[in-house]
């Protein structure tokens, strides 16, 4: 296995979806990284963060963004979605897409 990719700041991926949601990644840099295993107790690969945790080591983006994974190969890389048509100012979803919609 090859060792983590750490840039100089973090880096931030373009945006890609499927028909659910939007998706991004983040690689955070190494400073980053070491503030997030001090700051969150037991912090591993299989940790979610909420938006306060990953706002509180110098994550910034939009609203409505959840880490739903790490790429377990390297754990300074988050992975983030929200659903189609959610509002990057609020956070809310304004226009849920089919494949979340609830059915009657």
């Amino acid at each position: 296995m090859s060792p983590a990719h750490f840039p100089d700041d973090n880096e931030y991926s373009d945006k890609y979806t499927d028909d659910t949601y939007e998706y991004r990644h983040v690689i955070l840099s190494k400073p980053t990284y070491r503030m997030l295993q001090r700051s969150v107790r037991g912090y591993s690969a299989s940790t979610l963060l909420d938006e306060n945790q990953w706002r509180s080591v110098g994550v910034t983006q939009s609203r409505g963004w959840v880490h739903y994974a790490t790429h377990k190969p390297e754990p300074n890389i988050l992975l983030f979605r929200r659903p189609l048509g959610t509002n990057p100012l609020t956070g809310k979803v304004e226009v849920a897409p089919p494949s979340l919609r609830q059915s009657c």
